[in-house]
């Protein structure tokens, strides 16, 4: 539709150069040129012997080489803005990313719990269109045209800006939150395997935290690979994270590796801790024992037992009694 437009733009002002050259009144007829084509002589007029003159509009039909002129003329203009139709068309990737980002809901990006592959193609997809739309050529010679794209490059550039914002502001944020919590929770295990039980409740902790620790140790490692992953995209595309939180990221790998070896030192005593378990649960057992007895003998005192006793101290030792067992 662009190409035939201006195909019969460009046969209307050839028309209209035309017929400003056919609105020029005829030399031949005009009052001021009658001293040639009707001259005076011996005081009388000649004839006018030259006629109207030659038509110049029968003239522009005749000539052949006008007419090829004007169709040449034509088919320049007409391939002209094909070309640039064509260049135009190149452009279609820009206005489908455009659309694409207008759409993209920035909030939501800025709150989400992302997954690597989010940030990765992300960061390459907006790094690609902003490098592609930065390459725009303001002022683009296609064949006889000049083509002007810089107010397109001046309304694209903003687009892929906005996302790959987003995208910064979002990814330090979730790799110091995970990073966070994942060194938390392996020092914090590191800390409990290397506790040494001295009684029989923290022998069981301990051994039951053991058994824990060890089915979470998959999860944590998959963990730490994932946040490795977030701080090798901050590299690569270099992200603008705090200085603090990429010097922390350093203590990730030694703070996992502390907890698997404290794991497997845990594993190594496990069986010594179970005999020291036991050891003294039998110590607890004999007490309690003991314990027992010892209020099984209090329960049928005297005291207790004789209906004239004090109602007042007989609860009192019975509340000393239940105060024991507990």
């Amino acid at each position: 539709k662009a190409v035939v437009s201006t195909q019969s733009t460009g046969e209307e002002i050839i028309r209209r150069i035309q017929d400003s050259t056919l609105s020029v009144k005829n030399l031949v007829t005009d009052d001021y040129f009658h001293s040639f084509t009707k001259p005076k002589i011996n005081d009388k007029f000649e004839e006018h012997a030259v006629g109207e003159g030659p038509s110049l509009a029968a003239i522009f039909e005749d000539d052949k080489h006008l007419q090829t002129l004007i169709n040449n003329t034509n088919e320049t203009i007409e391939k002209a803005f094909e070309l640039a139709w064509k260049y135009a068309e190149s452009f279609e990737p820009f206005r489908q990313y455009y659309r694409d980002n207008e759409n993209l809901d920035v909030e939501a990006v800025g709150k989400g719990e992302h997954d690597v592959k989010f940030f990765a193609e992300s960061l390459a997809e907006y790094k690609r269109q902003h490098e592609e739309t930065t390459k725009i050529v303001e002022n683009m010679s296609v064949g006889m045209l000049l083509c002007d794209a810089s107010k397109l490059k001046t309304k694209m550039l903003p687009s892929p800006q906005k996302c790959l914002e987003a995208i910064n502001d979002r990814l330090p944020k979730l790799a110091r939150q995970k990073k966070d919590a994942l060194i938390e929770t392996t020092q914090g295990a590191t800390s409990k395997l290397d506790v040494i039980p001295s009684s029989t409740i923290e022998f069981v902790e301990s051994l039951t935290f053991l058994d824990e620790i060890q089915e979470k140790t998959q999860e944590i490692e998959e963990e730490a690979n994932v946040i490795r992953a977030l701080y090798d995209l901050i590299e690569k595309y270099n992200v603008p994270a705090p200085p603090e939180d990429v010097a922390v990221y350093q203590t990730l790998t030694p703070s996992v590796n502390n907890m698997l070896q404290a794991i497997d030192r845990s594993l190594a005593d496990r069986d010594a801790n179970i005999e020291k378990f036991c050891t003294h649960l039998d110590k607890d057992i004999a007490t309690l024992s003991k314990k027992v007895k010892e209020v099984k003998l209090k329960a049928q005192g005297a005291a207790i037992l004789d209906p004239n006793s004090d109602m007042d101290e007989v609860l009192e030792s019975l509340e000393e009694l239940h105060t024991i067992m507990n």
